[in-house]
């Protein structure tokens, strides 16, 4: 029931927008963003531990810091462009590109629930 009301909070505020709350002190901050040129727009989603939102291009987005999570996003161009996405937890950060056409980009960070990222 616990993890269940965790789970249930994190979606709330995840799905409230958070990216302008701060981390609480001595937490990382989770940062995930799809930035570049996409003349025709991008398909943005990107999430967390099961949880997928649908973001709009270009994306920058503060999530809440859970040690175990999975974090990552995704961006798919519409008919060319070039795209970056990122994830960043502290200081482990995963980026990738996408460019031309209807290729796509994604990132994503996993928590060993020790404070370590890979």
């Amino acid at each position: 029931m616990r993890w269940i009301a965790i789970a249930a909070a994190l979606a709330v505020v995840a799905g409230c927008g958070s990216s302008g709350s701060s981390p609480a002190s001595g937490t990382p901050s989770v940062v995930i963003s799809v930035t570049g040129d996409a003349p025709h727009g991008a398909k943005v989603t990107f999430g967390h531990f099961g949880s997928t939102y649908n973001g709009k291009f270009p994306l920058h987005e503060t999530l809440p810091y859970v040690a175990y999570f999975n974090y990552y996003v995704s961006g798919e161009l519409k008919d060319g462009g070039k795209i970056t996405c990122e994830v960043r937890v502290g200081s482990a950060t995963k980026v990738t590109n996408a460019e031309g056409g209807q290729h796509s980009c994604s990132a994503a960070l996993k928590g060993d629930g020790k404070g370590g990222w890979h």
